[in-house]
């Protein structure tokens, strides 16, 4: 069974180990070890502490099937004991996550077939944040269409590594269709009473 390590960058009693289908946490140098199992049955590739925060740990994965071409990542802010999944993208062909690094609040995923990508950290987070915490898109998943607020405009829909997918000045129907993109993880931004408001969208 493949397993990797992690270790704290400043707590050697601390040590994380990403396996199949779970990731376990040693308190004790890995004398004992607390099992915590996913929600997706993921082989993990590799875990990262953020050394700015090490209760902070990024986990990448892939799920446990030949035919499956998404990448997933986990993150706990308590130092390894729970996680949430905070990104999912279908990337056709990608042969899996090979290796990942946190760098300047980017994970920069390295897959085995289509070499490099970038996901910024801040999109893992959006749906908590940034103006107007209560307004939210619906529906969110979606498989096909989601609505934004009637007086939307300067509308930008983003993929999570930075590419600009679909710019509106404004839209008829205040819809966005995504019925011809992949299934994984959007970025939605545009004016609001007066204010940038930035969305993450599950196409599912």
């Amino acid at each position: 069974m493949y397993t990797f390590l992690a270790f704290h960058p400043s707590n050697p009693n601390i040590i994380l180990s990403g396996e199949e289908g779970r990731i376990s946490k040693s308190i004790d140098k890995g004398v004992s070890w607390n099992s915590i199992f996913l929600n997706d049955y993921l082989y993990i590739s590799k875990l990262v502490f953020d050394n700015s925060d090490p209760n902070i740990v990024y986990a990448a994965g892939y799920l446990n099937s030949p035919k499956s071409d998404s990448i997933f990542i986990y993150k706990s802010t308590d130092c390894g004991s729970t996680w949430s999944r905070v990104f999912q993208q279908y990337l056709e062909d990608c042969g899996d996550i090979h290796d990942f690094i946190l760098f300047e609040n980017k994970l920069v995923i390295v897959t085995r077939n289509l070499g490099l990508y970038t996901l910024d950290l801040t999109y893992l987070s959006v749906g908590e944040v940034l103006s107007n915490q209560h307004l939210e898109l619906y529906p969110n998943p979606t498989n096909s269409w989601v609505y934004l607020p009637k007086s939307a405009t300067n509308i930008e829909l983003t993929n999570p590594f930075g590419q600009i997918i679909s710019k509106h000045k404004a839209i008829i129907g205040n819809r966005i269709d995504l019925t011809n993109f992949a299934n994984g993880t959007y970025i939605a931004s545009f004016d609001y009473q007066g204010q940038r408001v930035i969305r993450k969208i599950v196409k599912e």
